[in-house]
């Protein structure tokens, strides 16, 4: 073993036998070659050590072996007697007859991998991977584009506080600055650590090791890995200089939360630039490098830990005057922040980047997302799904997310051995020799006196596995009789009844996700199978404010607001009335109940019979009546008056296809498009007929990217917009009439009920709901748009509000005349009656009275 380590450091040391010395030189010679090299050694790093004794004292050290004979103590004996052999002035000439083969090989191995190695030269000019934060509107952070990773913000170790720096080294490598890019002595704790144990080998590997192995290697456990890497920070120390190591270093590690580097750890853990670090903050990121999925929290092993770091801060003279106690106590860790749904807008950036041709990496970019309505839009999404499967009777429990019950026997055996464990961690002898983390010394800061629950730690450790997929959920483990939780945050609680009568029974171990109600106790939580998308609109400027494509990003990031290609049903309609109204035909004029039938559009085609939703009827009823309700025949009949020419070209016009088909279904929706076309679409309704750029980078340029729709005038939006508030007062949007002054919007259900639609606009918003399985499914008779998308929209709608006031919509423009119009018979009055509305009328064409 003391020959590997040799082998390992012969870059630094010359002298040692090269396989042609195995060759040509006699036994005695080469056994001289190994006795010269390992006195220098020794006289290097543990000069004034008695290594020969330490390691005696090692074998019969009761707390390596409980004084039982092993093969570790056995390999260390045989460690210890060949050391004493070589390592003297006048070493046994017969020493290494048993190992010469072993040499012979070690010394070719070594050489072959030295032809193998990388370039280093690169170095000099590295620029490690960085990605880039979206910023939302508001300032703040939000989302960042990255390669796997490499989550990361370069910064200049010039802009740390030089007591972050100072930290790492002292404990990470102390003899970073006296070596060559490998620690002599670490190497030999290394070798007798992994002599007496069976664990996972200790690797004691510089600063400069650890960059070489991020970089060039992989992380496998292999020794040709350990020997590259050995190399490679040689080659890495005589390309660049210490600090510049360093800075690689501290840019490089991962730290947990999926942060790569300093810089993104500082913002994750304490929302602060890497330079406004504190000692305690500092701390606890220099000691959260050596495990970080298990210093997550602020609990006993954490501050253990603390403890260590802020000890050796002191030993070495990093900071002086300091009170461990007092900055352990006042340190605050923020708890992971929730970026689940951002992800789909993250997506919609790097589209739009990419189509742009856009290079951002290590950039800030601000975005036009709206934190505010992105969080209304994934509550509503969230709740409105899971109230649909409820109400369909769809909502059947599935069973928990996982099961634990395994780790948790593990995790109560070390909770109830604790204490013997601490007796033995106070009872190493040479810690610094076998540790690298050893226990607080006296008069350092306390540590709780009570660990962690065994069952907490349990669910610690596997946290960012079962995250919840809703923000507002918290994980929780099923403990004693299958009614007590124990939640993420370190509480104890019942879970409901009614989650019980759901479920049945629950098992302990059971992963579960709960939300806490009125009465304290623990409803139960269940992703569903349904799925949707919101998106919400800018009407002046195209920005996104808010886009969420699905109930969870992480368990399926599929982007359903730009992705989905679904049937728009009733929300289609409007372009045909649009057609009408623009050709001079006025809301009161009277639409027909009775069946039609069109003749195929092209030869060979089918002959095309539309039915209403339901089979409803009714006598005739004016144009309003007809898009209020949304009744497929009257539609119809408006189009047979229009021609399908006019309302294909205006669905192109307004950028809902860009081919629409030439069948007459497409009146009705038949034809697929996606939600993002949809909410341009109405924006244009709301904003007097421009067709916008929808973007999600802002931009005043993209901003003011805006085609003006010649198709329609400014009289025929004010019609189109007065009807569509009629849906919400008295139409199929009914349900939020107390809205209509400040929201016009349709509902749509696709046929056989499976896609549920709502698309609605203010004067300064417009929001587009989507709901409908992946694999188009019905949603079965009587969920409509109206019952199961507008529930979505009224929320974001009445959410709003408090974001931006809900203004109501401007008078009607010059070329329009309000006049008392009954919404039954489109009779003309001369006062409004409860079943008059005031109807927007062309100026030049309004008719006589009835």
């Amino acid at each position: 073993m003391i020959f590997a380590a040799l082998f390992a450091l012969s870059q630094f040391i010359t002298g040692l036998p090269s396989t042609q010395d195995f060759q040509s030189k006699p036994r005695s010679e080469i056994v001289t070659m190994y006795s010269d090299v390992c006195l220098r050694f020794i006289s290097g790093p543990f000069e004034g050590v008695d290594m020969t004794e330490m390691l005696k004292n090692a074998i019969l050290s009761s707390h390596v072996y409980g004084g039982k004979e092993s093969s570790s103590k056995s390999k260390l004996m045989q460690f210890e007697g060949l050391f004493t052999k070589i390592c003297k002035k006048n070493p046994d000439p017969n020493a290494l007859a048993e190992y010469e083969e072993d040499l012979i090989a070690a010394v070719q191995k070594v050489t072959e991998l030295k032809k193998d190695l990388p370039d280093v030269k690169g170095i000099k000019n590295l620029k490690l991977a960085e990605s880039t934060e979206l910023v939302a509107a508001d300032g703040s952070v939000i989302s960042d584009i990255y390669e796997k990773n490499n989550r990361r913000k370069w910064v200049s170790i010039k802009d740390l506080p030089p007591y972050v720096t100072k930290t790492f080294v002292a404990v990470e490598d102390r003899r970073f600055f006296e070596h060559k890019g490998v620690d002599e002595f670490g190497i030999l704790r290394a070798i007798m650590k992994n002599s007496t144990s069976t664990s996972r080998p200790q690797g004691a590997s510089t600063l400069t090791q650890q960059v070489a192995r991020n970089i060039y290697l992989d992380d496998s456990l292999s020794t040709e890995r350990k020997i590259k890497e050995i190399l490679l920070a040689g080659e890495i120390e005589k390309t660049i200089s210490k600090p510049e190591i360093l800075e690689i270093y501290v840019n490089l590690i991962y730290f947990g939360r999926n942060s790569w580097g300093i810089e993104k750890a500082a913002k994750s853990y304490f929302n602060k630039e890497a330079k406004n670090l504190s000692v305690g903050e500092a701390a606890f990121l220099v000691g959260l490098v050596h495990a970080p999925n298990l210093y997550q929290a602020k609990n006993a092993r954490t501050i253990e830990r603390l403890n260590f770091v802020l000890n050796k801060m002191v030993d070495e003279k990093v900071v002086s005057g300091i009170n461990i106690e007092e900055t352990i106590d006042k340190l605050q860790i923020l708890k992971p922040q929730s970026t689940v749904q951002t992800g789909f807008f993250r997506d919609f950036i790097i589209d739009e980047l990419k189509a742009q041709g856009v290079s951002t990496a290590g950039q800030s970019i601000k975005t036009t997302l709206d934190s505010k309505f992105q969080r209304l839009a994934e509550y509503s999404l969230q709740e409105g799904l899971i109230a649909y499967e409820k109400a369909s009777g769809k909502y059947i429990w599935k069973g928990p997310v996982g099961n634990i019950a395994a780790t948790l026997v593990k995790e109560n055996d070390l909770f109830s051995k604790a204490k013997e464990m601490k007796d033995l961690e106070k009872s190493k002898m040479n810690e610094s020799l076998f540790s690298s983390t050893p226990a607080p010394k006296a008069g350092a800061a306390k540590v709780q006196d009570k660990p962690l629950p065994f069952w907490l730690a349990a669910l610690s450790r596997i946290s960012q596995k079962f995250s919840p997929p809703a923000e507002y959920w918290q994980t929780a483990l099923v403990l004693d009789n299958g009614t007590t939780v124990g939640i993420s945050d370190g509480s104890v609680g019942q879970l409901s009844p009614q989650s019980l009568r759901w479920v049945g029974a629950l098992s302990y171990g059971d992963i579960v996700y709960v939300v806490k109600n009125q009465q304290g106790k623990y409803d139960l939580q269940q992703a569903p199978e349904i799925n949707g998308a919101v998106t919400v609109m800018d009407v002046s400027t195209g920005e996104i404010l808010a886009m969420v494509g699905g109930f969870n990003y992480i368990s399926s990031p599929w982007n359903r607001a730009v992705k989905a290609m679904r049937q728009p049903g009733s929300t289609i309609k409007p372009w045909t009335y649009l057609a009408a109204l623009q050709m001079g035909y006025q809301p009161n004029i009277m639409l027909s109940p009775k069946p039609l039938t069109f003749p195929p559009t092209a030869k060979g085609g089918q002959y095309w019979t539309p039915k209403n939703y339901e089979n409803i009827t009714s006598g005739p009823r004016p144009m309003r009546w007809a898009l209020e309700q949304s009744y497929n025949i009257m539609t119809a009949d408006l189009m047979r008056m229009t021609g399908l020419g006019p309302i294909r070209q205006l669905t192109r016009d307004f950028g809902i296809y860009e081919n629409p088909n030439n069948n007459y279904p497409l009146i009705l929706g038949a034809q697929e498009t996606n939600l993002i076309s949809m909410v341009r679409a109405y924006s244009a309704i709301s904003n007097g007929g421009y067709l916008l750029n929808a973007h999600g980078v802002a931009s005043p340029a993209l901003n003011a990217q805006r085609t003006k729709i010649q198709a329609v005038d400014d009289v025929t939006l004010f019609q189109i917009r007065s009807l569509l508030q009629g849906v919400l007062q008295r139409g199929t949007a009914k349900r939020a009439a107390d809205l209509a002054p400040y929201v016009a919007g349709k509902t749509g259900t696709s046929q056989d009920f499976k896609d549920a639609w709502f698309l609605g606009f203010t004067s300064q918003i417009a929001v587009g709901v989507y709901v409908g399985y992946d694999q188009p499914t019905t949603l079965n008779s009587g969920f409509t748009g109206g019952s199961v998308a507008l529930p979505i929209a009224e929320k974001i709608f009445r959410g709003s509000d408090a974001i931006r006031k809900l203004q109501p919509f401007s008078g009607p423009p010059a070329g329009v005349t309000l006049i008392p119009t009954d919404t039954l018979r489109g009779e003309i009055q001369q006062t409004m009656t409860p079943t008059s509305v005031l109807e927007a009328y062309r100026t030049t064409r309004i008719p006589v009275k009835n």
